[in-house]
């Protein structure tokens, strides 16, 4: 995925990302979520107050966004982290968390999806409590400390 460019996205960029997170997370997420869960989700990306305290990153190809990750709590938790789905597998999601990774100096964490344990076991994340739901949504909190990349 040499072609793969990742950007930090200005506020006024943040739709397509968004839009994108729900696209991925309809497809994948919103099946171990309760109808709640979804909903919540919907609220949460679409919150003006939410969404101005997110840092969002991009992964392109080209023009087109086909991945993002979006940081919280002062750049210490993975609030949103989505690769289109014809993109998975692909390098692209890696690509993208070692960049912004590379740029932090203290632990992440995350809320990860069932689907997404494997993934995050992969980059160095390890599981700090067993999974939760909160609000509908099912996750298993994680964490990064660094130096697995």
């Amino acid at each position: 995925m040499n072609d793969i460019r990742i950007l930090r996205l200005a506020p006024e960029d943040f739709s397509p990302a968004l839009e994108l997170a729900w696209e991925v997370f309809s497809q994948f997420d919103a099946a171990e979520c309760t109808e709640d869960g979804v909903q919540e989700f919907y609220r949460s990306i679409h919150d003006p107050a939410y969404c101005a305290a997110l840092t969002i990153y991009g992964a392109f190809q080209d023009d087109d966004l086909v991945g993002m990750l979006a940081l919280r709590n002062g750049g210490t938790h993975i609030a949103l982290f989505f690769v289109r789905a014809d993109f998975q597998r692909r390098g692209v999601g890696t690509k993208l968390f070692r960049a912004v990774a590379a740029q932090c100096d203290h632990p992440l964490t995350v809320y990860a999806a069932g689907y997404a344990v494997p993934f995050y076991r992969k980059l160095g994340f390890w599981e700090v409590e067993m999974q939760q739901e909160v609000s509908g949504i099912r996750f298993t909190p994680m964490i990064y400390i660094g130096g697995a990349l």
